[in-house]
């Protein structure tokens, strides 16, 4: 399959590079795949060593797209990047999803890394919950069913 709902859980990073001189780092982490952009919170004073652990779903529609993982430090008027560190989606779109350390990089020299723990459904698959991929089901237990087939939605409602 070339395309289905990826979860990711970005975790923590382990950082080198640190854009504070006085004070600890504010960071965040930021994560594209293609025009998808999520963002997690920022952990005050966490300098080097933020705990994130915050989970997002992304719609993947071609395996083959490359992914960009971003920290930054925020600061008031303009957040500092700590580093920057890109992949293939592929890497993480498998049976059994991934927990993995990646690189990030400022001016080419290392500035740490970032783990990052993946789930794969591809199009066409079951879920965990039961429903057929790509019908949206939230936090909340909540089903969006906009994106799917009549039949899809029958069979998502009724079983």
């Amino acid at each position: 399959m070339t395309s289905g709902k990826l979860t990711i859980t970005i975790e923590e990073a382990r950082l080198t590079r640190d854009t504070e001189t006085f004070s600890k780092m504010d960071p965040y982490c930021v994560f594209q795949l293609r025009e998808h952009i999520v963002r997690t919170k920022t952990i005050t004073n966490a300098g080097k060593t933020p705990k994130w652990n915050e989970t997002f779903s992304i719609d993947v529609k071609y395996i083959g797209d490359d992914f960009t993982i971003t920290v930054k430090d925020e600061d008031i008027g303009s957040d500092d990047i700590v580093g920057i560190g890109q992949g293939k989606i592929s890497a993480m779109c498998v049976p059994g999803g991934i927990d993995e350390w990646y690189v990030v990089s400022h001016k080419g020299k290392n500035a740490g890394q970032v783990r990052i723990r993946s789930a794969w459904a591809p199009i066409g698959g079951m879920g965990a919950s039961g429903f057929a991929m790509g019908s949206g089901v939230n936090a909340k237990g909540a089903v969006d069913m906009s994106g799917m087939s009549g039949a899809a939605q029958m069979q998502a409602m009724f079983g």
